[in-house]
């Protein structure tokens, strides 16, 4: 469904909003206050056009359950939203890098990102202040089997990951974790340091997480996707990472999950044109919604250059 509403209503003759890439969806709602005078919608990609009848300037939302880029005549290809003619748009983010490569700042704290991540319920929190707020110990070492546990949080697949009933193959790994280690072996998203051993509470190494990251976007050693050796060169490959983030030699932190975590959701999914990000969008794990003010959130620690 895509949705467009104006109130006020606007001044200008013509808007014109075009998706791309091409939205399946049946149904198109555009709403004005007062009614507009035409409405016209075609299909593949839905284009339509809304002539309203009325002043003032306008604020224009579209939710769609897939990508959708609005561009005004004047702005060309680019992501904007809609004014009236003659008023400065700013860009919104989009849910997809599809058209556009989003660069994070490595600099930007990483307690942000967390946040965002937190309230589109994809990180938990270690804890609550005195202030009700959730701690994140952004500055602690992460260890490989939260790394796992987030990764599948990630997904969207915790509840799924604790239901699970099959075998866990490693013998060090605590109860706590005994579903998501049986889950994420069964899914290919861990093989373990050998064959009954996970490691359980050392911490996890950059490349390590980077492999749980790069098999969660559906690259496989098994199919040669990448080598485990090459993980870090090969995130770089897909636009995963920028090539200064493998250089970093420290302690991997929470925060540095955090932040890769975020990277993850714009990157595409092996073989496919969607996100992570409109993966999660389209198997209903995340709403629209939810996913646009994340996306928003995020544009506003990266201004666009």
């Amino acid at each position: 469904e895509i949705t467009v509403a104006t109130s006020p209503p606007i001044t200008t003759s013509e808007i014109t909003v075009a998706t791309s890439p091409p939205i399946t969806t049946s149904e198109i709602t555009v709403a004005t206050s007062p009614p507009p005078t035409r409405t016209t919608t075609s299909a593949a990609p839905p284009n339509f056009t809304v002539r309203p009848t009325q002043p003032p300037a306008p604020i224009i939302t579209i939710i769609t359950t897939a990508p959708t880029y609005i561009s005004p005549r004047t702005r060309g290809n680019q992501p904007y939203s809609i004014a009236t003619p003659g008023a400065e748009t700013t860009p919104p983010a989009s849910t997809s890098n599809a058209n556009k490569k989003l660069t994070l700042d490595r600099e930007k704290n990483p307690e942000d990102y967390a946040k965002a991540l937190y309230k589109l319920g994809l990180l938990y929190g270690n804890g609550i202040d005195a202030n009700g707020a959730p701690v994140f110990a952004l500055e602690r070492r992460l260890t490989r089997l939260e790394a796992l546990a987030i990764v599948i949080r990630l997904l969207g697949l915790e509840k799924t990951a604790l239901a699970y009933g099959g075998q866990n193959p490693f013998t060090d790994v605590p109860n706590w974790g005994a579903r998501y280690a049986a889950y994420a072996y069964d899914a290919g998203i861990t093989a373990g340091v050998g064959a009954t051993a996970f490691e359980a509470n050392r911490g996890v190494t950059r490349r390590e997480f980077t492999a749980f990251l790069l098999r969660a976007l559906g690259y496989s050693e098994k199919n040669g996707d990448f080598k485990f050796e090459n993980a870090l060169q090969k995130a770089v490959a897909i636009g995963l990472y920028e090539p200064k983030e493998i250089t970093n030699t420290n302690d991997y932190l929470r925060g540095d999950a955090a932040l890769a975590m975020t990277e993850a959701l714009f990157t595409k999914i092996n073989g496919a044109q969607k996100t992570l990000l409109d993966s999660l969008i389209e198997s209903k794990i995340i709403t629209q919604n939810a996913s646009l003010e994340f996306v928003n959130s995020v544009a506003k620690l990266n201004p666009a250059e």
